[in-house]
């Protein structure tokens, strides 16, 4: 563990008290979406909760972590989870979610094919145009990057 069970513990009882002090502000913005966060995070205290009596640092269990242990998570904590950012995203979260994946149709076939293509045009030396742009940050585009979007945006197939 990296935190001691003792310091999990004063961990937690703080995080309860910032998210009472954040549903306090939340309610007197009168912003109903925002106030939902609320449920989030006490969601996740509670969770956190569960894990802490099984033995589990669930600092570690993020992506921020080592990744080594999970939170532990039963399908009716994940279902309330989707409940909470429905109620804050409501259609916009749905519709980047049920995107189709536009290459579904592509045959492995086809795929095949266009591999032998640029396999091809590699061994002849024709330099490699990426097949979708990204921003200098990252090797390859990235649909979470707000950079790699914006030059998305003027890509054009030719």
């Amino acid at each position: 563990m990296t935190y001691s069970p003792e310091e999990l513990k004063t961990m937690l009882g703080a995080m309860r008290l910032a998210s009472s002090a954040f549903y306090r502000d939340a309610v007197r913005i009168g912003c109903h979406p925002f106030i939902e966060f609320t449920g989030l995070m006490n969601e996740y205290i509670a969770l956190c909760e569960a894990a802490l009596a099984k033995g589990i640092d669930f600092t570690e269990t993020t992506a921020h972590g080592s990744g080594a242990v999970v939170l532990p998570m039963r399908s009716f904590h994940r279902e309330y989870l989707n409940e909470k950012l429905q109620c804050i995203y409501g259609h916009s979260l749905a519709a980047i979610t049920e995107r189709p994946d536009p290459f579904e149709d592509i045959s492995d076939e086809a795929v095949s094919a266009l591999s032998d293509v640029v396999g091809a045009l590699a061994k002849a030396g024709v330099a490699q145009k990426p097949l979708r742009p990204h921003c200098d940050e990252h090797a390859e585009f990235r649909s979470d990057c707000e950079a790699c979007q914006v030059h998305d945006k003027d890509f054009i197939i030719r």
